[in-house]
């Protein structure tokens, strides 16, 4: 009789892992869809396009110049790298919407980005969010160059010298 139990036991057991396990691959599933759904890879390719001119600018600038063939391949292979870290994008991304939303929000979310109105504006989102990425850089060096600019004139005004000040001025 005991060793009956032990076996319904154990049998409760795994059954209770499998679908805990199957319980959440399919939340990571919702998840993959729900990401795509709501523009978010559309978004990193965006970001991406974005990225590889400057990563060859880098390149450019620590290198000879590039032969318009080599630079075409050096392009091409920037792009490729960046376009297969798309899963590891996903992959950081799947964990914080595990932690943060349930299977049912999750459904939700979904079944809402199906409307008509959602896909709309899921299809806008990327441009929105690339032209307001754009003009944050511009604005935080815009008010980070005044705010220095103050910064750097208080100091001086305390008697502080920077590299562009004559020896004179040091304190």
């Amino acid at each position: 009789m005991r060793d009956l139990l032990l076996i319904c036991v154990f049998t409760v057991c795994l059954i209770s892992s499998q679908q805990v396990t199957a319980d959440e691959a399919e939340k990571k599933e919702k998840i993959v869809e729900l990401i795509q759904l709501s523009g978010a890879l559309k978004q990193l390719d965006l970001n991406i396009r974005t990225l590889i001119p400057t990563v060859m600018s880098q390149i450019k600038a620590n290198t000879e110049k590039l032969s318009l063939e080599d630079e075409t391949e050096l392009n091409n292979m920037v792009a490729s790298e960046l376009m297969a870290s798309k899963d590891l994008y996903l992959s950081g991304l799947t964990p914080l919407y595990e932690k943060i939303f349930t299977l049912e929000e999750i459904q939700y979310s979904i079944d809402s980005y199906k409307s008509p109105i959602s896909q709309s504006i899921a299809k806008k989102m990327p441009a929105l969010i690339h032209h307001s990425q754009r003009m944050g850089q511009e604005w935080a060096v815009i008010v980070g160059q005044k705010a220095t600019n103050k910064v750097v004139a208080r100091a001086k005004e305390l008697g502080y010298a920077f590299k562009e000040d004559s020896p004179s001025d040091i304190k």
